[in-house]
């Protein structure tokens, strides 16, 4: 299956099990995805041609993508509420317009490479993003704080500046916490 959100503002809404074998592609602007059920895509990508896009992953739901995810330069919102795992990177996002808001959510993160456009807010109560690569990660400074933060797997997980955590910081598996600055 492929998606292609084409016409400006459409809705899709997944209440079952859903594979995406090629790509979910918006072309249309300020279109959503909303998913209440299962969905994976075992390609690479979500592309986005235009602005204002939405994918809302709601409670109790799971949308897993296993490769990276493309904004292409455009501006988007990821919202959840459920499992989020990307398996790769984020790329190509807009300057300073662009946000991951993770609420009341789980949000993992198997890449190693995030654009420094991406705009990430995690503060959010009882949310909890993991860093979840086996090998080295660095940490994403979000724009606020984050609620939750968990180093999972392997590998170094890095710091490169001070972050606030309002909850927990767990480190699992063998995975360790590096900062590379000085204080």
């Amino acid at each position: 299956i492929r998606f292609v959100a084409s016409a400006d503002g459409s809705l899709f809404i997944n209440n079952g099990i859903i594979e995406i074998t090629d790509d979910l592609e918006f072309y249309g602007e300020s279109c959503e995805f909303r998913n209440n059920g299962s969905v994976s895509i075992v390609e690479n990508m979500i592309l986005l041609l235009v602005d204002n896009n939405l994918i809302t992953n709601n409670y109790g739901a799971s949308f897993t993508i296993a490769g990276y995810f493309d904004a292409n330069d455009r501006k988007f919102t990821i919202d959840n509420y459920g499992d989020f795992v990307l398996g790769d990177d984020f790329r190509d996002m807009q300057p300073g317009e662009v946000i991951v808001n993770n609420r009341a959510g789980t949000f993992t993160w198997n890449g190693d490479d995030c654009d420094p456009q991406l705009v990430l807010r995690c503060s959010f109560e009882s949310n909890e993003f993991i860093y979840g690569r086996n090998g080295n990660q660095d940490i994403i400074i979000p724009d606020d704080n984050y609620w939750n933060l968990t180093t999972a797997t392997s590998g170094t997980k890095l710091l490169s500046s001070d972050i606030q955590i309002t909850n927990a910081l767990k480190i699992t598996g063998n995975s360790t916490l590096h900062t590379s600055y000085s204080y």
